[in-house]
């Protein structure tokens, strides 16, 4: 519950706070939707283009994957829309140690 606490709150401090709402993500649940149809779904090839054909959920990691999951779309968050998240992870530190 805490580690699913902790992402919610990365979400939102992504969309509020690191300006993802400028890159056209206006709600944490949205940004989560993006995010694990991106990392987390199974895609084949149709007609040369990727096709999601299912899309898995945070809910079936468990705690080490979970984390390894929130580090993936840092990673990529800071890369892709040039933010930094470091803030973040320095205010919720003893929070994300427990993981």
């Amino acid at each position: 519950m805490a580690q699913n606490n902790f992402y919610w709150l990365y979400l939102t401090y992504c969309i509020n706070e690191a300006g993802l709402k400028e890159q056209g993500h206006f709600s944490p649940e949205a940004l989560h939707i993006d995010l694990k149809a991106h990392f987390l779904s199974e895609k084949k090839m149709d007609k040369g283009k990727f096709k999601v054909v299912e899309v898995g959920s945070t809910t079936d990691l468990d705690k080490k994957a979970m984390m390894e999951y929130i580090e993936q779309i840092d990673n990529f968050i800071c890369s892709f829309f040039g933010v930094d998240t470091s803030q973040f992870f320095a205010t919720y530190q003893q929070e994300f140690s427990k993981y």
